[in-house]
């Protein structure tokens, strides 16, 4: 049984998964694990329809089984299917009989996190999940959540609890995650906490900010860089908190340094995008501008602010004093500011031949996956009708966020495009209540080809994450895939690289 149950998984986007996964439940139909396996591929390739008819089906079966013989994954899955066939009632039924029987099991820990983020009190809803943490210790991936929960509790309700409260919570968050680490390898995850931590400490104590930003430098050059989301480069996101702890603590020397470094590196226009916007550019350059006034580096610093201010508006202010106090008028502030124009652009060019050269690195020629799918009016739309034309196909959701801002700029270049013989604009919906999709696209005023996803089309392409847009040429190749969506002004010049050389 254990082999079929790896081998299906293993099998989840090929063709033959399905078959593999009916077997294995029709042979072990108290595999209930396996079930769960089942009803996912049921509905990756077919539809939310035939997906609920093998729920069904497969908690006829689970019914059969008597009390005593029900286990933990027996509620799980049990639970889990009455909630896709949306029957509140047994699944609530279920519930109460699986923490009856295993009080300390997955239910009854569910309960108790889940009564800990109900509650509206912060005082007693931190004191449940302490309680929690204490009483199921021995569970490294639930604790782990607990404590996070319980730091950001803390951390956003700075009325009620102290600096003292915020730091101990902060150390807690930050020894369950190494215990999680520690057992399940996730260096990322641990690098997020130490930024999560060091960051919420920075106004309140920013000593222990700082330690815990020097300590999340220190773990990730310990660590292979491959397991970091920007490899090598990961460190710098320790730095702008790093360069803020040493301003507010006045360790002007230290600061400098460190904004010194920082700024070489934004400045080599080698950073990847979602890097850089991470970083904080504007506040980090703000910081930097502080540091170098406080040293006596006035020029650099009056550069440097300014350059924030550009970026950021809210900084004019503080740009105006600082040039009040250290007077600039006339003839010598145009010729400054002509001066950083142009330190500004070469910095932008440097960051565009950048992005478009790893962007074009990274073109590839492999055939995009057939679909035939529906449009907003229910005419069927196949890949192949977009043959000789290089077609700009997004994957997007009404609830994505991310995909908001793609999608007004996917509405942007379709103007630009549309009257252009050999390029087509087309964006799948994912979203599994379709009846939201047409009021949305009307509302946002989207006049390019919108298709409902049929279930099975996100395994073709790989959705989710969302956003994510291929660019398939007119010989049906996949050239680029783009995934995510940052608000950095390059996304139409992306565009306008990824077409003209998928046209070549």
């Amino acid at each position: 049984m254990f082999n079929e149950a790896v081998a299906a998984r293993k099998a989840r986007k090929e063709l033959d998964a399905k078959a593999i996964l009916a077997k294995l439940v029709e042979s072990y139909p108290d595999h209930y694990r396996g079930h769960g396996e089942y009803w996912d591929v049921v509905g990756q390739t077919e539809d939310a329809t035939a997906r609920r008819a093998v729920v069904a089906r497969s908690l006829k079966q689970f019914e059969q089984a008597p009390p005593e013989k029900r286990s933990e994954d027996f509620y799980t899955f049990a639970i889990r299917g009455y909630g896709i066939l949306e029957d509140k009632t047994r699944a609530e039924a279920l519930r109460s009989e699986a923490i009856a029987k295993f009080p300390r099991g997955y239910e009854a820990q569910n309960a108790r996190l889940a009564a800990a983020n109900e509650e509206t009190d912060p005082i007693k809803s931190a004191a449940l999940l302490q309680a929690f943490i204490a009483e199921f210790n021995d569970n490294v991936s639930r604790t782990q959540v607990a404590s996070l929960t319980r730091f950001r509790l803390i951390a956003q309700h700075g009325d009620l609890f102290d600096a003292k409260a915020l730091l101990a919570a902060s150390e807690q968050f930050d020894r369950f995650t190494k215990r999680y680490n520690d057992r399940l390898p996730d260096p990322q995850r641990y690098t997020n906490a130490l930024l999560e931590i060091a960051r919420a400490l920075q106004e309140r104590d920013p000593s222990s900010s700082l330690g815990f930003a020097q300590k999340g430098l220190k773990f990730v050059q310990g660590n292979r860089p491959e397991s970091n989301e920007f490899g090598a480069q990961t460190g710098l996101l320790f730095q702008p908190m790093t360069l803020r702890a040493h301003c507010a603590l006045k360790a002007w020397p230290e600061a400098r340094k460190v904004g010194e470094e920082l700024m070489r590196e934004i400045d080599s226009g080698a950073l990847p995008t979602p890097l850089l916007m991470k970083l904080g550019e504007e506040r980090a350059r703000r910081d930097y501008a502080i540091a170098l006034e406080q040293t006596g580096a006035i020029e650099a610093a009056r550069g440097q602010l300014a350059w924030a201010a550009e970026l950021d508006e809210k900084l004019k202010s503080e740009m105006e004093a600082f040039f009040a106090r250290h007077a600039l008028k006339g003839e010598a502030r145009s010729r400054f500011e002509d001066s950083l124009k142009a330190k500004m652009a070469e910095a932008n060019l440097r960051r565009e031949a950048r992005i478009k050269r790893d962007l074009l690195g990274a073109e590839q020629r492999r055939p995009a996956g057939d679909f035939k799918l529906r449009d907003l009016s229910g005419k069927p739309v196949a890949l192949s009708d977009f043959r000789g034309k290089v077609l700009v196909l997004d994957f997007w959701a009404t609830w994505c966020g991310p995909c908001v801002g793609e999608m007004e700029e996917m509405k942007e270049a379709y103007e630009k495009y549309k009257n252009h013989p050999k390029v087509a604009f087309a964006a799948i919906s994912i979203d599994e209540d379709k009846s939201l999709v047409a009021p949305y696209v009307n509302e946002k005023g989207y006049r390019f080809q919108i298709l409902h996803s049929d279930g099975a089309v996100e395994s073709l392409y790989q959705t989710p994450p969302l956003p994510r847009l291929y660019i398939i040429d007119e010989a049906g190749n996949i050239r680029f895939r783009h995934d995510g969506y940052y608000k950095d002004g390059y996304f139409l010049k992306k565009l306008d690289w990824m077409i003209e050389a998928a046209m070549k």
